[in-house]
């Protein structure tokens, strides 16, 4: 087993959704579509059958000229009348097929009906979020997976299905450790209103599309989603950001498609089950705009000294959230039981597959935080985050310890690894997905055939191994690694 060196293909989309203003909407989505046509770059329109009706000639246009998608967007609809308006939907948009749909929270009935329909894919799933638009995925992956039709936050462990796309891209890294999702994204919106984003100042944006670029070594495809609503307030505010980004897209020669194809690509370069998805984040914390943000900024990141036991808004779990807002003030309070602040770690090591989502800081090699998808509570389709252990809800405590051994002898390096059992805590009961990353470039070496799936080296990061624990059940695992001779080449 060779180590990991995808050399994929990172795949951006441009979506927006509409507001339910069709009278209004012409002038936003004329304004947005002129920033990304000028690229000759498509937009995914996400809306409903009255805004086709306003702006057909316009979205045929588009499409014709540029590949622009029509999706359906069925929040709010009822699900009675749903059939009927993608029927709407189709006979209206004669020009595609119409097969994407956006939806940010739906239950086992919606779930079954968009696959009825001939949906390939539904976006509007919001990584890490547990507060804003009264949204709460925290738990789910942040990249494409087939969703589960009884919880959409986790990946379906039958081959096929729908697959879910998320609102928009983030850095997994940095949203982590400050606990607030709507921070650092590909929505202008949010950053701006960190002040980690403004005309001029989109060193951030740069710095984490190269590292989405640096993701496809260890994945065959790698989705970046950028979502602006054209009706957005800070619609204008945000064009010339938008603007140096495009460029930089198509300086660095990456594809922009719709969702649509989007989609297509990911199921043909995975096949029918979600696979094992790797990635690796530096801290984009050592950037100047972020350790000193633009003036005007809506928040401030702030750090407190113990776990958020109240807040006004967002969802719980285990009696804690992740962040509070301060409103008269302006700022979002973290938290880390170190005093570390969020700008001061490491790389992030983020990894997910059927059994759960693990992150692990760097140079450690237990996770740091485990969300599972091996015990979900019925209900938690809702405003509820999925089960997890982190220094967020005081559940890190429950992450069983791991101790490594290594020892090297002509070429062949032998590891072995050993984990202390899991105790029944708030987030598993009997199984948990865990996972080991042994710091290091293994890259010299190669894998014996028939290790367990997700196990992989990592480039030059580390060894990963990924384990389903059982309650009260130590674990004791060893292969042994063959370096390559000289001039030998991996297979």
């Amino acid at each position: 087993m060779r180590p990991l060196d995808a050399r994929g293909e990172l795949v951006v989309s441009i979506c927006t959704k509409g507001q339910f203003a069709p009278s209004n909407d012409l002038k936003g989505m004329r304004a947005l579509a002129e920033a990304a046509h000028q690229y000759g770059f498509p937009v995914t329109w996400i809306i409903k059958p009255f805004t086709v009706r306003e702006a057909a000639s316009e979205l045929r246009e588009w499409h014709d000229r540029y590949g622009d998608e029509v999706a359906w967007f069925s929040e709010g609809t009822p699900l009675n009348k749903a059939e009927a308006e993608l029927e709407e939907m189709r006979s209206l948009v004669t020009w595609q097929k119409v097969v994407s749909t956006g939806q940010t929270k739906y239950g086992l009935a919606w779930a079954t009906t968009y696959e009825r329909l001939g949906i390939e894919g539904v976006w509007g799933r919001c990584y890490e979020q547990t507060d804003a638009d009264h949204i709460c995925d925290r738990g789910s992956p942040h990249g494409f997976y087939y969703l589960r039709p009884d919880n959409y936050k986790a990946p379906r462990l039958e081959p096929g299905g729908v697959i879910s796309v998320p609102w928009l891209s983030n850095d997994p890294n940095l949203i982590f450790w400050c606990g607030f999702q709507s921070s650092f994204t590909f929505d202008p919106d949010d950053p701006i209103i960190m002040g980690f984003l403004g005309a001029g100042r989109t060193e951030y944006w740069r710095a984490l599309v190269d590292e989405f670029r640096v993701q496809t070594n260890y994945n065959t495809f790698v989705p970046l989603i950028v979502q602006q609503e054209y009706s957005s307030p800070m619609l204008q505010q945000s064009l010339k950001p938008m603007d140096e980004l495009f460029t930089y897209f198509k300086e660095k020669g990456i594809k922009v498609v719709p969702l649509a194809e989007a989609v297509s690509r990911y199921k043909k370069a995975v096949g029918p089950l979600t696979p094992p998805t790797y990635g690796v984040y530096k801290n984009l914390g050592t950037l100047d705009i972020v350790r000193n943000p633009l003036p005007g900024r809506h928040f401030t990141l702030e750090q407190v000294s113990k776990p958020l036991a109240s807040t006004d808004q967002g969802a719980p779990f285990n009696g804690f959230y992740t962040t509070r807002r301060d409103k008269p003030a302006g700022k979002r309070f973290y938290f880390h039981p170190e005093g570390k602040k969020f700008y001061e770690h490491g790389k992030l090591f983020v990894y997910y597959d059927r059994n759960g989502l693990l992150l692990f800081d760097e140079g450690t090699a237990k996770p740091v935080r485990i969300s599972s998808y091996l015990e979900i509570p019925v209900g938690k389709t809702g405003f509820d985050v999925l089960p997890e252990m982190s220094h967020f809800f005081d559940t890190a405590k429950f992450i069983p310890e791991v101790k490594i051994r290594q020892a090297a002898s002509g070429r062949d390096l032998a590891i072995q690894i050993d984990i202390e059992p899991f105790h029944a805590n708030p987030a598993a009961a009997k199984r948990l997905p865990y996972g080991v990353m042994v710091w290091g470039d293994f890259r010299a070496y190669r894998l014996p055939a028939g290790m367990t799936e997700g196990t992989a080296i990592v480039g030059d990061q580390g060894l990963f191994v990924p384990f389903v624990l059982q309650v009260n059940t130590p674990v004791q695992w060893a292969v042994t690694l063959r370096k390559e001779q000289d001039g030998q080449k991996t297979e």
